[in-house]
């Protein structure tokens, strides 16, 4: 599946730039943990990652406009819990932390919320996930253990995408900053019957270049 899921990306995003107005270029930080909607077993707290990558988009008239993106993105989370080593015996408290890495393909509908050059806009839509990688280590007093199989996760996620951004005219392109609030429509993996999704609030900037 991995070496189908590029070829795929790569053809969506030339196929979008093919018809794009402007083609860019974006990258920021995230503030990401999960939850569990079913049972709350655990209470996570949030993580700050990053992402970046590329974004192309087409404006048919003033009032609309779809956008694509292919990111690298980064969501996790930590959360305390008590350490129970390979022998059964408890080992004090400790924290673990989570970090997957996905590739993003959010396909968002823009709507300009009035029509100035310094273009507000707002933003919906889906976004998919494909899980890269993950990395999920716990630590505490003389102990340390670390975690990289994806065995159990879920390697696609659905997402839904709200938020707003900005552009604004700059040298023979724009200039985009944008913040968005995405949430996962299905869970990424179930622990004790539980329904773990991410959430994440993103905060990018980035520069359009005109086609």
């Amino acid at each position: 599946m991995r070496k189908t899921i590029a070829p795929f990306i790569v053809f969506l995003l030339l196929t979008a730039a093919g018809h794009a107005q402007h083609v860019g270029i974006k990258g920021g930080f995230n503030i990401s943990n999960y939850y569990d909607y079913n049972h709350r077993v655990i209470e996570v707290s949030s993580r700050n990652n990053f992402h970046y990558g590329l974004v192309a988009f087409l404006a048919p008239n003033r009032t609309l406009a779809f956008q694509v993106e292919v990111l690298y993105n980064e969501k996790g989370g930590q959360y305390d819990l008590e350490i129970i080593d390979e022998n059964g015996e408890s080992r004090g408290t400790g924290t673990r932390r989570d970090s997957y890495a996905y590739l993003e393909v959010p396909l968002l509908l823009k709507i300009p919320i009035d029509v100035f050059k310094i273009r507000p806009e707002f933003v919906v839509g889906p976004s998919v996930s494909y899980l890269l990688n993950r990395k999920s280590t716990v630590t505490g007093k003389d102990y340390y253990s670390e975690a990289t199989s994806t065995d159990g996760y879920s390697k696609y996620i659905v997402n839904l995408v709200l938020g707003g951004d900005m552009f604004v005219p700059l040298f023979k392109g724009g200039l985009l900053v944008d913040v968005r609030f995405m949430t996962a429509l299905n869970s990424f993996y179930d622990f004790s019957g539980s329904t773990i999704k991410h959430k994440q609030l993103m905060f990018s900037v980035g520069y359009v270049f005109g086609m």
